[in-house]
């Protein structure tokens, strides 16, 4: 309130106290009766109306000191403009949103609304029809300039004010949102981004599956040509034949894993299995390698490792593969060693790879782990490779929360040491709960270092004594040719169904100790079909000489993790994948025709196995 305002009430209220006083004296005097002084209602009326003027001021001062208040500290811009668009009123917050001192700098400094504020000045006009049209205007968003010309975003919140049928005025409130607007950019990005990464993943697993299909072709009659008793000069260029094929399923591999990766879609398995059998069999994956390339290759595995640990076997192969493998490739001369050992607390699982190869500069050893980097474009020239080994081990040390470096010395040699924490953990009630990797699964994994894979069958007349008998599956001519002429020179009669239709109608005419279902095949897929075969088994349509269910084996290029997930689900026992590897499908139909056709001897019925199995399968590996 003015000190004028304040002046003039401290003297009306003198006033009106001397006259009171002035009163009540004469009254008092003048009125006296035989019963005592009368009331006196004239000076306490007058004292009344002093007191309630004066809570009344009190009470307008008190209210005025809290609107104050929030105008002043108000969190939001507050604002009056006029109908033509300059500022009457505006507060501290809202000059600083547009990046002025004082409100009074801001009104002074801004006559335009529209033209100095807005970035596009036709916002101001439809801020305007808007508002005259319904009155009002909620989160009304504009990009405004502020002072020093930078750019804002701001969310405008504003009533007409009208008087006398005219709009008098604008007012109402304002607040920065540019941090939400850049939160928004952002997520939007990220959805494009993840949108575009399930486009490649998609493309990615579509690519998987028609690049397997025509590999399983070339690998699959690579192995039959080795088994045609060719010249050692013909084995030879068949070997190298299929060792190439080898690199580009690797290559394939690594761009999957790659991919599932990134997008955080590889999960880990958590069960028991020997770290010892895994150095082992790495080891004795390489020895052909190391020995062409005239080097040692050793492998060591502390006494302290526990015989079994809890984790993921198949990405520690993995890491120790890819570790192995980049050792080999850079080392000239000398020796690369396995070195496998427990942390200092005992707590952990170390593995080292040392080798005594070209070394890494220590200003390129970040370089290591990036995604498609190598130490520098000349080495993939000389060495090959696609950068992505040592980013796939990085991943996947990070996902079993580990860790990953590297010592290296220029022309001495280089080590890596992996660190995960794997605990020990009890043998498994049941051998099949443990997983074992087979030697062909390190081969598989290690594109470019096959040579002995494909060592030739005998003589394709030397075919072995009758396994039994098996349903293929399949709609590729190819798939099929492979498949039949591999499972026949290992003993097994095998008949061919094109389609899922075709296959169920096999197994209601005839009986099979097992089916290999392709996954993707015209007119009922692979899935279904299984579905369906399980549906006729429960109905007892089936013509099985016992109530066993017959074995079924997913056949098929999609090798997801998910999609082994889908096959299992639909009633499928096993899953083989696609190239077709020949050792890794015998042994996949014998662990699950094995047991049923055991316990059908003990019936004294079915055929009986043949010891040939193990020789064809021995003469595979």
């Amino acid at each position: 309130m003015p000190e004028s305002s304040l002046t003039i009430e401290a003297l009306w209220i003198l006033i009106c106290a001397t006259l009171m006083l002035l009163i009540q004296r004469g009254l008092r005097a003048l009125d006296h009766g035989p019963l005592g002084p009368r009331r006196d209602h004239a000076s306490e009326a007058v004292t009344q109306a002093v007191l309630q003027r004066e809570q009344t001021m009190v009470a307008l001062r008190e209210a005025e000191a809290r609107f104050r208040s929030i105008f002043e500290n108000a969190v939001e811009g507050i604002f009056q403009t006029t109908p033509d668009g300059t500022y009457v009123i505006a507060n501290p917050a809202l000059a600083g949103i547009y990046g002025y001192d004082t409100p009074e700098e801001l009104i002074s400094g801004i006559g335009d609304i529209s033209r100095q504020l807005y970035v596009d000045p036709e916002r101001r006009n439809e801020f305007v029809h808007r508002i005259r049209s319904e009155g009002v205007v909620t989160d009304f968003e504009s990009q405004v300039y502020r002072r020093d010309g930078s750019i804002i975003w701001i969310a405008e919140t504003a009533r007409a004010v009208v008087i006398g049928g005219a709009v008098a005025r604008y007012e109402g409130t304002v607040v920065n949102i540019t941090e939400r607007k850049l939160l928004e950019n952002l997520r939007r990005q990220k959805e494009a981004a993840d949108a575009a990464n399930h486009a490649k993943s998609s493309f990615l697993a579509r690519v998987s599956h028609e690049i397997r299909t025509p590999l399983n072709g070339v690998i699959g009659m690579l192995e039959v040509l080795g088994g045609t008793g060719l010249a050692t000069q013909q084995q030879q260029q068949v070997r190298i034949a299929r060792q190439s094929a080898m690199s580009l399923l690797g290559l394939m591999n690594d761009l999957l894993d790659f991919s599932k990766i990134e997008a955080g879609r590889l999960e880990l398995e958590q069960v028991p299995f020997r770290m010892r059998a895994i150095a082992t069999e790495v080891q004795e994956a390489f020895a052909h390698v190391a020995a062409a390339r005239q080097l040692e290759l050793s492998s060591l595995v502390d006494d302290n490792v526990p015989e079994f640990l809890m984790g993921d076997p198949e990405r520690v192969r993995q890491i120790l593969v890819n570790l192995v493998n980049n050792a080999l490739k850079f080392t000239e001369r000398g020796s690369v060693s396995i070195h496998v050992g427990r942390e200092r607390d005992g707590d952990g699982l170390t593995i080292r790879v040392k080798d005594t190869g070209i070394g890494i500069p220590e200003s390129r050893r970040s370089r290591l782990f990036h995604d498609f980097m190598q130490v520098d474009a000349s080495i993939s020239r000389k060495y090959g490779g696609t950068g992505l080994g040592l980013a796939i081990c990085r991943q996947l040390v990070e996902l079993m929360n580990g860790r990953i470096d590297v010592e290296s010395q220029v022309d001495v040699g280089s080590e890596f040491r992996v660190r995960l924490p794997l605990a020990a953990t009890v043998a498994p009630e049941s051998p099949a709960a443990c997983r074992e990797l087979m030697p062909h699964e390190i081969m598989d994994a290690s594109p470019g270092r096959i040579e002995n894979a494909c060592d030739p069958v005998s003589d394709s007349d030397s075919r072995p004594a009758t396994q039994g008998r098996l349903l293929l599956a399949e709609d590729n001519e190819i798939n099929q040719m492979v498949a039949v002429e591999l499972l026949r020179m290992a003993g097994w009669d095998v008949d061919v169904a094109n389609n899922g239709v075709e296959a169920v109608a096999s197994v209601q005419r005839s009986d099979y100790d097992a089916v290999l279902m392709d996954c993707q095949m015209p007119e009922m897929d692979g899935l279904t079909a299984a579905r369906e075969i399980r549906l006729l088994e429960a109905a007892g349509r089936l013509p099985r000489y016992t109530r066993e269910l017959i074995p079924i084996i997913a056949f098929t290029a999609n090798a997801a993790p998910e999609d082994r997930e889908q096959c299992l689900s639909a009633g499928m026992n096993a899953f083989a994948a696609k190239p077709l590897v020949m050792q890794q499908l015998l042994e996949t139909i014998e662990t699950v025709v094995g047991p049923a056709r055991s316990r059908l001897r003990i019936a004294g019925r079915g055929p009986k196995a043949s010891p040939a199995l193990a020789d064809v399968c021995s003469m595979l590996v």
